[in-house]
């Protein structure tokens, strides 16, 4: 006889029979939804129990039956997380994996963190892993001096070019300025939760000026940043130009300046220095004086 439990705020199912019990769990404090994937696992754990073997109601080829328990599951994401794997799911699902390069390694490693969940929580026998998920180019635009202050100086409408203006002055990510308020305003500094967790962004005099200057804070959506970028640059006629290059070149700026790759580090938020390294090193190559051996 299967019943259900809650630990920590999390169902469980435990199943009983000729003396032998085993618990799993569900993966969700919803009751609903473990009324769901208990009925759907009693028969799967029964058999375990009498014949020692599990056999698996979810096969692979029940891609979509998986994701919907996959994103029905309580993981701890952020709204940006979330957003990503149902774009890739979503993809996936409708059009197979994508041609360019660097989203096919994208959709590739949501499938496969897919797989190893599924795996884990007893749904698949054993995870197919995708090959090709570390497959993608890594990004090395940075806007030159007469690109930069075009952007900086023809962005419309005057609201958007104000923020524009502030992602490049303090080099933060766009959903770091899009959820600021004004309790994250400080003498000089920023306290902003972003990618990787709560940090502290320094406010030099441009960036200042701007938020003196602001009567009220952008209340931006991502696909408004991003669609209104690329129709300005569209219109400047700069190519192959997307809104986070302006952290990129800010980055880039900083360190072409002579400021420490550490101090830089800490500026962008980087969890390591290896990090920076990882992004800026590429780009600093061309810089590297002449030299004889």
């Amino acid at each position: 006889m299967a019943f259900l439990f809650q630990k920590r705020d999390i169902y469980y199912i435990s199943l009983n029979y000729k003396g032998k019990r085993i618990r799993k769990s569900l993966g969700t404090s919803n009751k609903r939804l473990a009324k769901k994937l208990a009925n759907q696992l009693e028969e799967d754990l029964l058999q375990e129990l009498i014949i020692g073997k599990t056999q698996t109601k979810y096969s692979n080829s029940d891609i979509s039956q998986l994701i919907e328990l996959f994103m029905d599951h309580e993981h701890n994401w952020r709204p940006r997380t979330r957003e990503v794997y149902e774009t890739c799911f979503k993809h996936f699902l409708n059009k197979g994996l994508p041609e360019t390069q660097t989203y096919k390694a994208m959709v590739i490693r949501c499938l496969n963190r897919l797989q190893n969940w599924a795996f884990q929580e007893g749904f698949i026998d054993r995870p197919r892993l995708i090959p090709g998920g570390n497959n993608y180019v890594q990004r090395s635009r940075v806007f030159n001096k007469v690109e930069l202050e075009q952007i900086l100086s023809d962005c419309r409408p005057n609201h958007y070019q104000s923020f524009v203006q502030f992602a490049y002055y303090t080099g933060a990510r766009q959903g770091e300025i899009r959820d600021l308020n004004i309790s994250n305003i400080f003498d000089g500094y920023l306290e902003v939760s972003g990618k990787t967790g709560k940090r502290i962004i320094k406010l030099n005099k441009q960036a200042q000026d701007i938020l003196d200057k602001q009567p009220k804070l952008w209340n931006y959506c991502r696909r408004y940043v991003d669609h209104t970028f690329k129709k300005n640059v569209r219109r400047m006629g700069i190519r192959n130009a997307r809104f986070h290059d302006l952290r990129r070149t800010f980055g880039y700026n900083l360190i072409s300046q002579g400021i420490p790759i550490y101090q830089v580090s800490k500026l962008l938020g980087h969890k390591s220095v290896t990090t920076t390294e990882k992004h800026y090193a590429p780009l600093m190559v061309k810089d590297i004086p002449e030299f004889e051996l």
